[in-house]
């Protein structure tokens, strides 16, 4: 070992070479497959994100679509309209809120836990109100804005149409 011509220095050398080429290699593969890996799970985790903020945005305007033509073609209902109005402004401010805000986004992403199909529960208490406002001549929504109105004591109460 101390010849500097001896042929075992040669094997040495070309088998730490060829060892660290081996490695080089392996990493440079692993490497390509974690960046095809983050590619794929990027997509799923945009197309994901894209199809929850299509089922917010096309809930909301679907329900707000039916709120207008109940005004439209139920104007003496004007009264009774308030009730699904607030319903759907609140319920799209707080789910908005909560969907953006209160959300843990990390877990939200790693286990693919969206929220937006339980959007629709929010939207059906209005849309139960505009179908009692459109089908049934306001008889439930009267009742309870009278309710309402009698805990606040107001004077006046609301008629069904």
């Amino acid at each position: 070992m101390q010849n500097a011509d001896c042929d075992c220095r040669r094997f040495v050398a070309a088998a730490t070479q060829m060892i660290l080429t081996s490695e080089l290699m392996a990493r440079v593969t692993a490497s390509d497959q974690l960046t095809r890996l983050i590619r794929v799970r990027y997509g799923e985790v945009s197309q994901a994100l894209l199809r929850e903020f299509r089922i917010f945005t096309g809930a909301n305007a679907l329900v707000f679509l039916l709120l207008f033509l109940t005004t439209f073609f139920r104007r003496e209902a004007g009264l009774q309209l308030l009730l699904p109005a607030v319903v759907l402004v609140g319920a799209a401010t707080i789910v908005a809120s909560l969907y953006g805000f209160g959300q843990n986004w990390l877990h939200t992403i790693l286990f693919s836990d969206y929220v937006g199909l339980a959007y629709f529960a929010y939207l059906g208490a209005a849309v139960a109100f505009l179908a009692d406002v459109v089908f049934n001549r306001a008889r439930i929504s009267t009742r309870v804005v009278n309710a309402v109105l009698d805990v606040v004591g107001a004077a006046t109460s609301a008629a069904p149409c």
